[in-house]
């Protein structure tokens, strides 16, 4: 019966050992490890420009001409900026973007846009918008603007004369909108 209780208490006195025992202090930090290597590098993105600034008019109707308040405009920025305009005309599908100036729906009417300084204090800029009928005379019949959106890219540089290549073609919304990263 000697034999049998032996290994019980063998396995009872290490069991009694292994609960009596405490956890011990934590030992000092060791040394950093050496770093490891960098991944490889990620394409490159889309160049942008951060200092874009997008303005989104709703439905307007008018004859000839109209206006539209554009804040956080200075002059220097005016100056220094390159700036459009499109719109979706209310008889036109409402996914179309016309650029301003150029030719309307059809080729019924044409438009022309202008920006002046509308109050010097404080600074507020106004976008003019006319429309004629291509002889240069009023388009007056009541005209609806479903949407109107102007994009102010303000220059990343600004060289003195010369002609640079043109990258994009600023008469088409889309690959402007593509160009500068724009929502729909």
């Amino acid at each position: 019966m000697r034999k049998k209780l032996l290994p019980l208490a063998l396995v009872f006195a290490f069991t009694v050992s292994l609960v009596a025992c405490k956890k011990g202090d934590v030992g000092p930090a060791g040394a950093q490890g050496p770093a490891g290597t960098a991944g490889p590098a990620g394409p490159q993105g889309v160049p942008g420009n951060a200092n874009v600034i997008l303005y989104n008019f709703g439905p307007r109707t008018f004859s000839f001409t109209t206006s539209y308040i554009l804040s956080n405009l200075s002059r220097g920025r005016v100056d220094s900026s390159l700036i459009l305009v499109y719109y979706t005309p209310s008889t036109g599908s409402q996914t179309s973007w016309y650029p301003c100036p150029g030719g309307g729906t059809d080729g019924a009417f044409e438009t022309r846009d202008f920006i002046f300084q509308s109050s010097v204090s404080p600074s507020t800029y106004t976008l003019g918008v006319r429309t004629t009928d291509g002889a240069g005379n009023p388009f007056t019949p009541d005209f609806t603007f479903s949407k109107l959106r102007v994009i102010s890219a303000l220059a990343s540089s600004i060289l003195p004369g010369g002609k640079a290549s043109q990258v994009v073609d600023y008469s088409s919304y889309n690959e402007v909108k593509k160009y500068f990263g724009l929502p729909d």
